[in-house]
């Protein structure tokens, strides 16, 4: 009776911590959360504005459903997503740089900046990462540069694993 319980709480609190949808309560756990609260991320960086995408139009990327008003817009960011998609995967920057905590950013709070899209957690966040913008995107790109680089390695590292079991 208490496992009901606290799985009944872990349900409840789960929209809370940032967990679900609001708009899809009832969705498939294998599926990816909206990003962006189904806006159109590639609507947003042009004159479009905020554009609610299509959610028969999406992209599964980086753990989120990218959702698009057109196939055209599908195309631009499949072709480029790193272009699109909010730094940190819509992350609140100030906060993970600073104190690596891993609080999502939210929509109200996003601003673009030199060619990126950034969320934060409060209008405070934001102001300061507005303050201090050019510090902030030279970590941006030296943690992103790290990442890359941390990635490369594994991939060179898992492709030599797999040659080695082959010879076998």
């Amino acid at each position: 009776m208490n496992l009901h319980y606290g799985i009944l709480a872990f349900l409840c609190l789960a929209p809370s911590i940032g967990i679900g949808d609001d708009t899809e309560t009832h969705q498939n756990v294998l599926t990816p959360a909206v990003a962006i609260d189904g806006y159109s991320i590639v609507s947003v960086l042009y004159p479009g504005g905020w554009v609610k995408g299509e959610s028969d139009i999406y992209t599964d990327y980086s753990g989120r459903r990218y959702l698009f008003i057109s196939e055209e817009e599908k195309l631009k960011f499949d072709a480029a997503p790193k272009k699109y998609a909010p730094v940190f995967d819509g992350l609140d920057a100030v906060l993970l740089l600073e104190d690596d905590i891993k609080i999502a950013g939210r929509r109200e709070w996003g601003c673009y900046h030199q060619e990126r899209m950034f969320f934060f957690s409060s209008e405070a966040s934001m102001q300061f990462f507005m303050m201090f913008a050019d510090r902030y995107i030279a970590r941006v790109k030296s943690r992103e540069k790290s990442e890359s680089c941390c990635q490369d390695h594994e991939a060179k590292r898992v492709k030599s694993t797999c040659e080695l079991k082959a010879d076998d």
